[in-house]
């Protein structure tokens, strides 16, 4: 069978989010928002896709002790570009912020 994840929304209640998405933290479910990250593993430069409604108010890159690691602001829908390479390698969480929506995804800087 196909394997379903679920997402607990700050609302309380649980809901299916789908097929198995593996780099899958935390996301509220909603249709409005969406992200894809490419190369995934990467070697410090990688891609972000957003797509949805209006504008991404924050882009925050923590790294594995919960710090900010890198931060942006207002960016509109499509592609974005990121060089980390200055940054340690290791394993990131990637959280866009919409409104009231939100998305994290693992990034793996190898």
């Amino acid at each position: 069978g196909e394997a379903l994840w679920y997402t607990h929304c700050l609302d309380g209640a649980k809901r299916v989010r789908g097929k198995q998405d593996p780099e899958a933290v935390e996301t509220t479910a909603t249709d409005r928002l969406s992200m894809e990250i490419f190369p995934n593993p990467h070697t410090g430069r990688f891609a972000i896709d957003l797509s949805g409604e209006g504008t991404v108010d924050d882009l925050i890159l923590y790294d594995a002790l919960g710090q900010e690691a890198y931060v942006a602001t207002g960016l509109a829908s499509g592609t974005t570009s990121l060089d980390i390479s200055h940054l340690p390698k290791g394993i990131y969480i990637l959280k866009v912020v919409s409104g009231d929506q939100h998305i994290s995804r693992r990034v793996v800087h190898q």
